[in-house]
């Protein structure tokens, strides 16, 4: 082979080459971007609350390269519950992904334990049932409000756990004591290890187990102007809800008179988006 036919051989390979890359580019370049919906639910509810106090839920919906929402209809598909507000939603920015966290204002209809809940959600795009998760609720018809609540911490969030720390810490500013039988729930959940710290200390994240004492059965007497904490772990009796929403309530007897307060809910969540 002459140089001259080399040289055309080689160009000819350079040519193909370039050619092949081009292809190459355009193909990738005009291949459809994947685009989708993906709804975040995997809930558990255990909520004592009362049909005048509505309860505030969340819902995660992520459209991978959709076209923006801006209308919402969105009602429970259930007795249940009912929306009592339309959504708050708050959308963020995230790569290709449009994130709509939802804040549902409900109202508590009936008693109920472990029924499965879903929602539908009416959009300017798409009409779509949604699975919620799984909720337990007991209506309390006339709450007390007996004790001031300082605050309460419900632990970490993030990765899935079955077992969560739960504080709570409270004050009786009455002039009469207040005898405090321990929490109520509605659900399946087992409340373990509680215990007591009086009165409450300043730096409660750094609590531990072995700082407390043992929640006597007879309940805790707290004297007015005393503050206490209250301190165990909830334990969630199933893996399948990744995401928890605790609303318990506080069993109290004042003056023999016996009673339920109801505390804010705490949130695990384990998924973000």
């Amino acid at each position: 082979m002459t140089k001259v036919q080399r040289l055309i051989a080689l160009i000819v390979v350079i040519l193909l080459l370039g050619f092949g890359v081009v292809f190459i580019i355009i193909r990738t370049t005009m291949r459809p971007i994947k685009s989708y919906w993906t709804e975040v639910g995997s809930w558990s509810l255990n909520i004592v609350g009362a049909s005048t106090i509505p309860v505030t839920l969340q819902y995660l919906i992520i459209g991978h390269n959709e076209p923006p929402l801006f209308k919402y209809l969105l009602f429970w598909n259930n007795k249940y519950l009912k929306v009592s507000d339309g959504p708050s939603i708050m959308t963020h920015q995230r790569s290709n992904d449009v994130l709509y966290n939802m804040y549902i204002q409900s109202t508590l209809k009936n008693s109920f334990k472990e029924k499965n809940l879903s929602l539908t959600l009416k959009t300017n795009l798409w009409n779509k049932t949604l699975p919620y998760g799984e909720a337990s609720v007991k209506l309390v018809s006339n709450p007390v409000n007996w004790l001031y609540q300082l605050w309460d911490y419900g632990g970490t969030q993030g990765a899935y756990r079955s077992h969560h720390r739960y504080y709570l810490s409270l004050k009786n500013n009455s002039h009469t004591s207040v005898r405090i039988l321990g929490l109520v729930q509605s659900g399946n959940y087992t409340i373990e290890k509680m215990q007591y710290i009086m009165p409450s200390p300043i730096n409660t994240i750094m609590t531990k187990l072995s700082h407390g004492n043992p929640f006597p059965k007879g309940g805790v007497l707290l004297t007015p102007g005393k503050s206490i904490m209250l301190y165990c772990i909830i334990s969630i009796n199933s893996n399948l809800y990744r995401n928890i929403y605790f609303d318990p309530g506080i069993s109290l007897v004042k003056n023999k008179i016996h009673g339920i307060q109801l505390v804010p809910a705490t949130t695990w969540i384990t998924y973000f988006g």
